[in-house]
């Protein structure tokens, strides 16, 4: 049976993803689940989308996150757009492998339908608990 929503995963640890010319770093408690309109998100397509779920959350605003971006010269960056996001999405997609027409389909569905997502109140959370 194909699962178009899977239940979201956490990260345990703290995680980063290049692309584009910018790092972008997850803190541990990351909660984040690939949803692409029509797809069943395969292995490769979770560990692209962490980034871009996390960017999603927070809207762009990274000033109220412990997400962090760093351009190519490693200064953070406080804002990016969701067509930055929806890039380094497709990007981190090619670095995973996956077929130039796959990735393509999901990334304009995802441009189709992420708007009201982008635009929904702010849902961020972290586990900010002493590790």
């Amino acid at each position: 049976m194909v699962d178009l929503f899977p239940e979201p995963r956490t990260t345990a640890q703290r995680r980063s993803a290049a692309a584009l010319g910018h790092t972008v770093v997850v803190p541990p408690g990351a909660e984040w689940a690939p949803t692409v309109p029509f797809w069943e998100p395969s292995e490769a397509v979770w560990r692209a989308s962490l980034p871009h779920d996390v960017l999603y959350r927070c809207r762009g605003n990274l000033t109220r996150t412990p997400v962090k971006v760093f351009n190519s010269c490693g200064h953070p960056r406080t804002l990016v757009s969701r067509k930055f996001a929806d890039k380094f999405w497709l990007a981190r997609m090619a670095a995973e492998g996956m077929p130039y027409w796959k990735r393509r389909a999901m990334y304009y569905s995802v441009r189709a339908a992420g708007l009201p997502v982008w635009i929904e109140k702010d849902q961020v959370s972290y586990d900010t608990a002493p590790r």
